[in-house]
């Protein structure tokens, strides 16, 4: 696994960082977060176009991972459980546009997401009832 960033600043930079990270694609994945950053929030944020448009003007596959329970974790005490799920990987070749693609994950993620953090909520209950 690997990683790229990608300067902003200069357009010419965020070409050599394309390149560099189809290039890459032969050998290494790359975790991205199609928010744009990674974020400590429970909610699905809006995805941002780069790296989506990119997967699908390249037919990279994506692989979707959610994860819940961040907030639990830096607010309460040790013992509380952050848990992360792969949902499915989502070939780009199937959506006749990159838009659709994108609104596509943006559905899957909001509700695979929800469905992940009502488990964690079940299980922590369960958790505390059994503690209590």
């Amino acid at each position: 696994m690997g990683s790229q960033v990608f300067e902003s600043t200069k357009a010419v930079t965020i070409a050599v960082s394309v390149r560099n990270l189809l290039k890459g694609l032969k050998t290494t994945s790359f975790i991205v977060y199609p928010e744009g950053h990674n974020s400590y929030r429970e909610e699905i944020q809006p995805l941002q176009k780069g790296m989506i448009k990119l997967a699908w003007e390249n037919k990279i596959p994506i692989v979707i991972v959610l994860k819940s329970g961040l907030t639990g974790y830096q607010i309460l005490e040790k013992g509380f459980v952050v848990v992360y799920k792969q949902i499915g990987t989502y070939d780009p070749a199937k959506y006749p546009s990159w838009e659709e693609f994108k609104d596509f994950l943006y559905e899957t993620m909001d509700r695979e997401k929800k469905s992940l953090d009502a488990m964690l909520s079940s299980e922590v209950q369960k958790e505390s009832v059994l503690i209590s």
